[in-house]
């Protein structure tokens, strides 16, 4: 422990010389967020069952709550309904239907299939204990009868809105992309499905877009989220992650 604590205070020090991208993560729904925890198929994800480390996951609506899904086309869900979400991009994150609530193994829905009604996800950093910058998500199946609406809060109560349109990714079983990544901090982004179809943008003045609260996706319809990019402000970003470390080196 001694040689990882005072090789982490170096590399704290080191790096509050570096701009913050260079500690850029991504959430990928194959880990938990400690980073070392896999997250199985079809697993329950909102907080405390998966995350606690760097967010709180929570969700609303006529659904089951968040729930992983392994998108490989030749992996477990590819007999399933949700062959339009088997996009390849290893696990992504949607909410579970209401229709297919059996669990044989407790915490870990039988048939993971993503709710076609109205909810939202929500992404509250609190736990962090230091400033995040989010970055970009990854957003699929965003077809002809889905739409959702990302909302970032920063740490004084201001938000920005990032909607996103029907039939923005498209669906791959219509030959479409069925993925598109948002920039959260950007300008309006053209479809990569429609041409001329952009996100819409709104943001409160005095926006701090290094300084996240909370991330919540309205879904209206189907669809799902993969690659959370986020930045934590350096020194402090590095030290959780030593934290972690050192936690995962007790554990052996």
């Amino acid at each position: 422990m001694f040689r990882v604590s005072h090789l982490c205070a170096g590399f704290v020090a080191a790096l509050a010389l570096i701009a913050s991208p260079s500690l850029a993560e991504t959430i990928t729904f194959d880990l938990s967020d400690d980073f070392v925890t896999p997250l199985a198929n079809g697993a329950a994800v909102d907080s405390p069952a998966a995350f606690g480390n760097v967010f709180d996951l929570s969700s609303t609506g006529a659904n089951l709550g968040s729930t992983v899904f392994d998108s490989s086309p030749a992996g477990p869900n590819a007999a399933t309904a949700d062959v339009d979400l088997l996009l390849d991009t290893g696990n992504i994150l949607f909410l579970q239907s209401n229709d297919f609530p059996t669990q044989t193994v407790a915490g870990i829905f039988d048939t993971p299939n993503d709710s076609t009604g109205d909810g939202s996800i929500t992404f509250d950093f609190a736990p962090a204990g230091f400033a995040v910058e989010l970055t970009s998500i990854d957003v699929l199946d965003v077809d002809t009868n889905t739409s959702m609406e990302l909302t970032l809060t920063d740490a004084a109560g201001r938000t920005r809105t990032i909607s996103v349109p029907e039939n923005y990714t498209g669906d791959i079983m219509d030959g479409e992309p069925g993925i598109a990544t948002i920039d959260l901090g950007g300008a309006a982004q053209e479809s990569p499905n429609v041409s001329g179809l952009f996100t819409i943008i709104g943001q409160a003045s005095g926006f701090d877009l290094s300084d996240i609260a909370s991330l919540e996706i309205a879904i209206d319809g189907s669809g799902a989220l993969d690659n959370l990019v986020y930045v934590p402000e350096p020194a402090t970003g590095l030290l959780m992650i030593c934290g972690l470390v050192g936690l995962a080196r007790r554990r052996r």
